[in-house]
């Protein structure tokens, strides 16, 4: 079996217990051409596209008093208005998230240049005391930047660097993700669909960080064991200790059957590889690699080859045949 991963950004719900919707802004827009006659519900994203700016100018009031999480990929950016003042007013409930390079940013400080949650004041373009009482200090953008993100009135409870969902072979899904920062962080529920709108939990992983904190780099796995057809669906549920929480991008798994080669686990480290089609009748090249990139062995053969590492585990297998290349990370018992 062999494996092609996609991600998609189609539910990331916060809190809420009907099937969001997405709403991508794929080419730079300012916030009132953007709602122009969309319909909006609470736990709904709003995908900002890489190279794409959500631009703020004026007063812009986030839909009512909605909960909506914001995916940045690109930029809101504040100050294209001059001095005058621009603010980003968001429900309570609402939360910006920082993926990639995404970032808030402003092309001057110059003016009120605001971020507000429930009324409150959060953010400002400089950070500092701004506005408000004597002493009363707020983040600045480059804060949000830093912490991934800012949601009810403070940094998201985690910030994420990388998920993915992989087929791996004989009948099981590695889910990896790996976090930058945690703060009261409990634990993480991994959830399976078919359909990518129904879940269930599989599995549960505990955070790594002490206490639910940390700042440093960490990593987390999880194995799935199932029989899916196709293709499924994985997310990772974020829970923090007063029971808040969030989700990844869901991630699609596609097992594709029938293609370049299939591999058959023979037990105790040996397994064969087998091309689906050598019509053309040429050598194949057989290699199998160990999960840091190390050649183990090598074979030329014109349909299959039989391996035995001698220890179980996971490993690449690339067939090169008639220019063409497939490599496949494969669980071998």
């Amino acid at each position: 079996m062999k494996t092609k991963i996609l991600l998609f950004g189609l539910l990331f719900i916060l809190a809420s217990t009907s099937q969001a919707t997405v709403h991508t802004i794929s080419s730079s827009s300012t916030w009132s051409n953007f709602i122009s006659g969309k319909t909006f519900a609470n736990g709904d994203e709003i995908v900002i596209n890489a190279g794409v700016s959500l631009i703020i100018s004026g007063v812009c009031d986030d839909l009512d008093g909605y909960d909506l999480v914001y995916s940045v990929y690109g930029t809101i950016n504040f100050g294209t208005n001059g001095s005058s003042a621009d603010e980003f007013w968001l429900s309570s409930n609402s939360l910006i998230r920082l993926f990639n390079n995404g970032q808030v940013a402003a092309v001057t400080c110059v003016g009120q240049k605001r971020i507000y949650f429930g009324g409150t004041l959060v953010a400002t373009c400089s950070g500092g005391i701004t506005g408000g009482s004597a002493g009363t200090t707020y983040a600045s953008f480059n804060d949000i930047n830093t912490a991934g993100g800012i949601g009810s009135g403070g940094p998201v409870p985690v910030k994420w660097i990388d998920y993915s969902a992989t087929d791996i072979g004989a009948g099981y899904i590695e889910v990896q993700w790996t976090t930058a920062s945690e703060i009261d962080n409990s634990h993480f529920e991994i959830e399976f669909s078919t359909d990518n709108a129904n879940w269930i939990p599989v599995g549960t992983v505990y955070s790594l960080a002490e206490g639910g904190n940390s700042n440093e780099v960490l990593d987390y796995s999880f194995m799935h064991n199932t029989d899916m057809g196709s293709h499924g669906y994985y997310r990772v549920k974020q829970t923090d200790f007063n029971g808040t929480y969030d989700y990844t991008e869901s991630m699609i798994v596609e097992v594709l059957d029938g293609e370049l080669f299939k591999v058959m686990t023979l037990g105790s480290g040996a397994f064969k590889v087998q091309i689906n089609d050598n019509s053309y009748g040429s050598s194949a090249s057989f290699n199998i690699y160990n999960m840091q990139g190390k050649l183990i062995e090598s074979k030329m053969a014109e349909e299959e080859a039989t391996f035995n590492t001698g220890q179980p585990g996971a490993y690449l297998i690339e067939v090169i045949s008639n220019n063409r290349t497939e490599v496949v990370k494969q669980l071998i018992f």
